[in-house]
């Protein structure tokens, strides 16, 4: 994976007033612009969080990928997904 850059000006409308952008990414080997951002969900009973990470590439509700953050313990992320919670995890130090 690589990237250009990160801007902090969100490209995508995003109609979540509960979602904190992260940066927008541009993925080279997608080749596609990324706004990213972190759904913080309270934590349930297991005390564990189920936070969201969604990387949007359009205006359209249906243009965006998302993965829970549950999920991507389990699963290897690759992509906007990845920066997504890299930079999510950054702003809890």
């Amino acid at each position: 994976m690589t990237s250009e850059h990160v801007t902090f000006e969100p490209q995508y409308e995003h109609d979540c007033e509960e979602c904190t952008f992260l940066g927008q990414v541009n993925i080279v080997k997608l080749g596609d612009h990324f706004d990213l951002y972190v759904h913080k969900y309270p934590e349930h009973m297991s005390g564990r969080n189920h936070d969201s990470f969604i990387a949007r590439f359009g205006d359209a509700g249906h243009e965006y990928k998302s993965v829970p953050d549950i999920d991507s313990i389990t699963k290897q992320l690759d992509g906007p997904l990845a920066v997504a919670r890299i930079l999510a995890n950054s702003l809890e130090r």
